[in-house]
């Protein structure tokens, strides 16, 4: 987690973070959560992307404790959707676990 509260993870910066320790499921959004379309990442995380310009504002990772049990893990991350489709690419990058332990 950054000095302000926010926690990066990959290219996007989530300004809240919430933790349920009963389902061990992490939610991260950009601002106040807001309407959006999910995206599931090839690894079972749900993006949240805006309806009109596909810029991710939300983040739900399940099962975040299996995640802490390597020092990093990888994610698929989307991109913005192409004005071909409405499925976003996606790449995967390396996260460190570091940053959101905070939030937990």
């Amino acid at each position: 987690m950054n000095r302000d509260g926010s926690v990066r993870l990959g290219p996007y910066t989530f300004t809240r973070c919430v933790y349920d320790a009963g389902t061990d499921v992490l939610y991260l959004s950009v601002g106040q959560p807001r309407e959006a379309i999910t995206w599931e990442s090839p690894e079972g995380h749900l993006f949240r992307l805006d309806v009109d310009t596909g810029d991710v504002v939300g983040l739900t990772l399940l099962n975040v404790r299996a995640l802490f049990e390597a020092d990093d893990f990888r994610i698929s991350i989307p991109y913005k959707r192409s004005r071909l489709s409405s499925r976003p690419s996606a790449r995967r990058v390396q996260v460190r676990s570091g940053p959101i332990a905070a939030c937990l």
